[in-house]
């Protein structure tokens, strides 16, 4: 007669909060790294640009990060604009260039500036400032970077937990 036994096996107990604090630690790492890349950007700017972190922080299941601006320049030129309320000189040259992260020497200057300006010269609004697409740019490189880094971080938590 045979008997089979069994017995289940159980893993020790896994310190899920090392997984969290190493995710957590690695999104920190990469937001200062996202911000630094937006700091390059307007690095060359008649005024300094403020950049905002927050997080990491809980969305349903996910862990998210944000690093955002409230200067108009950005924006605008991170999404681009229909028109324009300016007249520029002849000379003017841009200080960025579409998906490039970096600003460069501009070259010269605003002529007529504002719609009030514009309307009372019986102007119509110029053509649009064209899109630079910081953000996708930043995406495109931070990419590898960043699962690289959760990857390690996840690796280094798990190492400490077995």
């Amino acid at each position: 007669m045979a008997q089979i036994v069994w017995t289940a096996i159980r893993p020790r107990g896994m310190n899920i909060k090392a997984y969290q604090n190493a995710i957590d630690k690695a999104l920190e790492f990469q937001s200062f790294a996202i911000r630094g890349r937006y700091a390059g950007v307007s690095r060359g700017f008649s005024s300094p640009v403020e950049y905002k972190q927050e997080g990491p922080r809980s969305i349903g299941t996910s862990r998210s990060i944000r690093v955002s601006t409230r200067d108009v320049r950005m924006v605008m030129l991170d999404t681009g604009t229909s028109w324009r309320w300016a007249v520029m000189s002849k000379d003017f040259r841009p200080k960025t260039q579409v998906r490039v992260l970096r600003s460069q020497r501009g070259a010269g200057r605003t002529i007529i500036r504002g719609r009030r300006a514009m309307t009372a010269r019986h102007m119509s609004p110029r053509q649009g400032i064209k899109a630079r697409f910081f953000s996708d740019e930043i995406t495109k490189i931070e990419k590898l970077p960043f699962i690289h880094r959760i990857e390690s971080a996840i690796s280094a938590a798990a190492r400490r937990t077995f």
